[in-house]
Formats: C-alpha cells, sequence, structure tokens
C-alpha cells in the first residue's frame, strides 16, 4: 500500500511484466523443442496437460515476483 500511485513502483512493475514476458517465450519454447526429444510412445492425457498449464502458470507467477523484487531493489 505505501507504493500506490507512485512513479517509480509502476516503472517496477513494468519491469517485472516485460521479465515475466521474456520468460514466458523462453518456457514455451523449451515446452516445444522437449516432445521432439522425448519417445512417440509417450502419451500426453488431459491431467498431464492440466499439470503442465499450472506449472507454467506458477512459474511465470514466480518469475513475476522475484522480478518485483528484484526491481524494486535495483531503481
Amino acid at each position: 500500500m505505501r507504493y500506490r500511485g507512485d512513479e517509480r513502483w509502476h516503472l517496477v512493475e513494468l519491469r517485472a511484466a516485460q521479465t515475466a514476458n521474456l520468460s514466458n517465450t523462453l518456457l514455451l519454447v523449451v515446452l516445444i523443442v522437449c516432445p521432439l526429444f522425448v519417445s512417440r510412445a509417450t502419451t500426453f492425457t488431459l491431467q498431464r496437460v492440466t499439470l503442465f498449464g499450472l506449472l507454467f502458470i506458477g512459474a511465470r507467477n514466480a518469475i513475476e515476483l522475484f522480478a518485483s523484487l528484484y526491481w524494486d531493489r535495483r531503481l
């Protein structure tokens, strides 16, 4: 609450969002490339796809949190 309306905090949020968007690109590339090296016998069930989706969202949120902490101390 102490950062409400502060221009510096808006810059921190912007930088953290940019970092998270960059990580989205890297995570998606990894998710697209990894199945190329997995055997063709592996099946993707709905439960497994849901788990990967939740892990992706959790990883993105964690990256954005740590980026916010980093940019908050840096700026």
